[in-house]
């Protein structure tokens, strides 16, 4: 989608500016809107600048486990500005610039004049400006994240950064969570404010002590007791930087990406919509909830302290609901994990003191049903934590990284394709049933039991399936599959050709399977 303004950039000059939407999941009121626009990107260099802005975007998606999970909670916009080269010898003169960076005395100088340029560009554009990416192009290793002036609260700035991936992420690292750099040499009064620094061991505590002793099953990253670093004034979460750009860890520790959901959420509800919308305008006895993103908001309706329903939408008729009855419609992000004290499920938000990941409403169910906003039954958060399951949100590469054409699995269908037929199939479930042989122990790779000659194996509360060197396996119920690496505790991530998606099983409850793509549980007989 392409729209076409003029507007005056001088009072001479007269251009034109290219506006393309890269992705657009919602109304901008409940969606983090997300701007690039270049800067130093001359005439004749602008596939170069969309080919950048495209690799940065799927590449935060790809790469970084926060941006694959909340991907849909943004709008995300391309401006095309193309900056006039004045000066030859000298790429850092803010004659070149399209904003007037000046890369000579440094970004900061007359950056205020910058973000009120961009909301006049944005105004005339129609377009929504939480937070703008100004890519430098031909200016390497260099970022800076600015505030709105007079905004000191989370998640609306301005990011100046090279075409680099792990520099945009690391800027809006300080944009959405407000964390400071955890490399500096001192801190100073304004540093110490950050989440993820304090003056003293105590402090930290206080800040981020909800975290200590947890470690973060993708980047590795420890929360250990505030570390101070060695000639330095301050205290930090960890040993490791989790939020600088050239870790190579795809993320931020705990502390960090927690602010930054939460910094997100500052701007958003979890629910987009409720009754009176859609199906519900027509009936009387069917109440809805539309969620921002149902990959990663859970909904659940309660009725006397228990779920009646998963559904974004509940029939009345359907349950014999007494006269002056209040039904809970609940919409909950699955990251939320405030009982962690008593059960670690590894969720990435464990103090939620603004309540924002969650959102309850109810009706009192009369002669018609009546709206009421908010929750008054202090009970209903503590229903919805007990039933969600362990989960870990896992980087979404397929394995090997191959999303599709998997060479694989292709050569594997092609040599073997003849004993992958229903009856050898059939005849192997029957041999099982008949075997009834059992596991000592549930760990997946260190207790296959071997069936025949063509590597089928029993994978106990898993099923059966047949593996293959190349870590692939075809499962009689699940089809193609990669296993994920040896779990220690009774359950296992795999990766489901058929369905394209991550998937985590527990023998605890072998029919449910929490889905990657989905952030929520599915029953699968």
């Amino acid at each position: 989608m392409k729209y076409w303004i003029l507007f005056l950039l001088v009072l001479v000059n007269v251009y034109s500016i290219e506006f393309e939407v890269i992705q657009e999941t919602g109304d901008s009121r409940n969606r983090y809107d997300l701007v690039f626009i270049g800067d130093r990107y001359f005439e004749g260099e602008m596939q170069e600048y969309a080919e950048d802005v495209n690799d940065i975007w799927f590449g935060l998606i790809k790469d970084y486990a926060f941006w694959n999970r909340y991907k849909n909670f943004f709008n995300v916009y391309r401006l095309d500005a193309i900056s006039v080269e004045n000066n030859l010898e000298e790429i850092r003169d803010p004659v070149n610039s399209y904003l007037g960076l000046d890369f000579i005395k440094g970004v900061r100088p007359g950056w205020s004049q910058m973000w009120n340029r961009n909301l006049e560009l944005f105004k005339k554009l129609g377009v929504g400006h939480d937070s703008t990416i100004v890519l430098t192009n031909r200016w390497y290793n260099l970022g800076t994240a600015l505030m709105h002036p007079g905004q000191d609260h989370i998640g609306i700035g301005i990011s100046v950064s090279s075409a680099e991936l792990s520099i945009v992420n690391h800027e809006m690292g300080h944009i959405l969570s407000l964390a400071a750099d955890e490399y500096l040499n001192q801190a100073n009064f304004l540093t110490l404010r950050a989440p993820n620094f304090a003056k003293t061991a105590e402090i930290g505590y206080e800040k981020w002590g909800h975290w200590i002793g947890y470690t973060d099953p993708y980047t590795k990253f420890e929360i250990k007791e505030p570390f101070k670093r060695k000639g330095t004034n301050y205290f930090v979460p960890t040993e490791s930087n989790g939020i600088m750009h050239h870790d190579n860890t795809g993320d931020f520790h705990a502390v960090n990406r927690e602010k930054m959901i939460l910094g997100m959420y500052n701007w958003l509800n979890p629910i987009d919509s409720f009754t009176e919308n859609n199906t519900t305008i027509t009936s009387d006895k069917i109440l809805e909830i539309n969620v921002i993103d149902p990959e990663v908001i859970s909904v659940a309706w309660i009725l006397d302290d228990q779920i009646i329903s998963r559904s974004n939408t509940l029939e009345l008729d359907v349950f014999n609901i007494k006269e002056g009855s209040i039904i809970y419609g609940c919409a909950w992000d699955t990251a939320l994990n405030s009982d962690y004290k008593t059960n670690d499920r590894g969720g990435w938000v464990r103090k939620d003191d603004d309540n924002l990941t969650y959102q309850i409403i109810s009706w009192e169910i009369s002669g018609q049903k009546k709206q009421y906003s908010g929750s008054e039954n202090p009970n209903i958060l503590k229903i919805l934590l007990d039933n969600t399951l362990k989960t870990e949100f896992k980087k979404a590469d397929t394995p090997n990284n191959e999303v599709s054409n998997n060479n694989n699995i292709e050569q594997v269908q092609t040599e073997e394709s003849k004993v992958l037929i229903q009856s050898e199939i059939e005849e192997l479930k029957v041999q099982i049933e008949s075997e009834n042989e059992k596991f000592i122990s549930s760990r997946f790779h260190n207790n296959l039991i071997k069936i025949n000659e063509n590597n089928w194996v029993d994978a106990g509360f898993f099923g059966i399936l047949r593996v293959f060197d190349n870590g692939w396996g075809y499962h009689v119920n699940h089809g193609w599959i990669y296993i994920a690496e040896d779990t220690e505790d009774f359950s296992l991530w795999f990766w489901s050709e058929s369905m394209k998606d991550w998937m985590w099983v527990t023998e605890e409850f072998p029919s449910y399977f929490y889905s990657n793509n989905l952030g929520d549980w599915i029953y699968i007989n």
